[in-house]
């Protein structure tokens, strides 16, 4: 069986939607979401779909999910995401970026390929995450 999985990638699927593409954000996040769909080429268990920019020259948009400014609420859509088996978020974590995507998926029983909110949480924030460490002898 076939397990259909939603990539979010935030530069190349939208989360800029409102901004120009920045040069060496735009690059990085192509590369990787570019090297996540040819590794999942071979492999007939998975099936890839993922959001992306109407901004962007790809070759392969058969399976993209297309947003532009009048759909960028596509990305919250709980019914549309609910159809995959799992999403794999891939967004920043500056200003909680992922942190609130995440705990959108988790409050709405969608399963991801992520660490969980808290997680995300403590982990993002390095005063913190310096005090976990400490508090559990890491060095």
């Amino acid at each position: 069986m076939t397990k259909r999985i939603l990539l979010y990638e935030y530069v190349t699927g939208g989360g800029l939607i409102n901004e120009a593409f920045r040069s060496n954000l735009y690059n990085e996040a192509n590369i990787m979401l570019t090297s996540m769909l040819k590794d999942s080429e071979d492999c007939s268990k998975i099936s890839y779909h993922f959001f992306c920019d109407h901004r962007m020259n790809l070759s392969f948009k058969s399976n993209a999910i297309k947003i532009e400014k009048k759909n960028q609420k596509k990305i919250y859509n709980k019914r549309l995401i609910k159809s995959f088996d799992y999403v794999i978020p891939i967004l920043p974590e500056s200003k909680k970026t992922l942190y609130s995507y995440v705990k959108f998926l988790n409050n709405n029983n969608i399963k991801s390929i992520i660490s969980t909110p808290k997680t995300i949480s403590n982990i993002s924030d390095k005063w913190l995450f310096y005090k976990i460490c400490i508090n559990y002898k890491i060095k």
